[in-house]
């Protein structure tokens, strides 16, 4: 086994607990939008992969929009906060405009409304105790039947590397104090690692939501009526079996692969093997990046490449080491 090898394989398992001190936090390029109204409710629900009609306020899930072929959008973590009867759809700030705009372009008659809001996110990874209590964050069992009085901190990984998704609103002056503050890109390697996908401006339309585990993940309901892509993101659930998977690299550069950076097959050069999803820096490689792309499952044991450097990938694991956020008390 090679170096990298051997350096893939050691990040695919669970780290284990973290010495003290080891918390951080990193200001992230996320945006929320807020969808209200007396018909936000079903026009939702009639848009995303998620059945929104079942999330009762407090609870959070995932969730996707898809266009006609069934290729996501954007992914949204999406809360219902106690205080009011809208919906909050976080997704990545590059990706606020235009979704906003493409979905006003359905709202027609129907009593809707959808703005930004200013709220500014913060990750905070691996908080101790004191900081967990600080922000009356007590961690659950799971990530279902989560219950913060605040509101504004929502449990997005528990477990050997566990992180939460903090809002602006949060005491950010007291976790400040407490934490470490590192780039987004710490928090990207820990997403990385986790298997936990992003769609950015570089990847909207490309993917079906089985290729990035988004099923796994809990942001598809196979059980409520129709959305844009509905019929083919059926299909392939019922009566087919993805021909791509969501796989984790590695790559030695010193310049990350943007997302949508194609990867090459030495085995089989006349075709492409697969996609970028998402990159960051290797925490313990200054020369290496981490790396999701959605492979074909035909290339999976070939020699492959990004950007003419070799690079190594390994499945997901079949079954998600996290259920998706839920019943997060807003």
């Amino acid at each position: 086994m090679t170096q990298t090898q051997s350096t893939l394989q050691s990040f695919s398992q669970p780290t284990g607990s973290q010495p003290p001190g080891a918390q951080q936090t990193a200001a992230l390029p996320l945006t929320t939008l807020c969808v209200e109204g007396a018909d936000a409710a079903t026009f939702l629900q009639a848009m995303l992969t998620q059945d929104l009609l079942s999330l009762s306020a407090g609870e959070a899930t995932r969730a996707g929009l898809c266009n006609a072929k069934g290729r996501l959008l954007a992914d949204f973590l999406i809360t219902r906060r106690a205080e009011d009867s809208g919906y909050h759809l976080t997704l990545h700030a590059d990706l606020a405009e235009p979704i906003v705009a493409h979905l006003k372009r359905y709202i027609l008659r129907q009593k809707v409304r959808i703005h930004p809001t200013e709220e500014q996110h913060f990750g905070l990874i691996q908080p101790d105790a004191a900081t967990i209590q600080a922000i009356a964050l007590p961690p659950p069992a799971s990530l279902r039947g989560q219950s913060n009085p605040s509101g504004y901190a929502l449990w997005v990984h528990i477990g050997a590397s566990p992180r939460a998704l903090l809002f602006q609103q949060a005491p950010l002056a007291l976790i400040t104090n407490r934490a470490r503050e590192v780039p987004a890109a710490a928090w990207d390697s820990a997403e990385i690692l986790d298997g936990l996908p992003q769609i950015t401006p570089q990847t909207t339309g490309h993917f079906v939501p089985q290729w990035i585990h988004w099923d796994r993940l809990g942001g598809i309901s196979f059980k409520k009526g129709c959305y844009p892509g509905q019929e083919v993101i059926a299909r392939l659930h019922y009566l087919g079996k993805p021909n791509r998977q969501l796989v984790l690299g590695h790559l030695e550069t010193p310049t990350p692969p943007e997302p949508g950076s194609p990867i090459d097959s030495l085995n089989h050069t006349e075709t492409e093997a697969g996609t970028v999803v998402r990159c960051a820096p290797d925490p313990l490689n200054p020369n290496g990046h981490l790396f999701l792309a959605v492979l074909r499952s035909s290339h999976l044991n070939d020699e492959l490449s990004i950007q003419n450097q070799r690079c190594i990938v390994t499945p997901i694991a079949p079954e998600p080491t996290h259920s998706p956020p839920a019943n997060a008390a807003h």
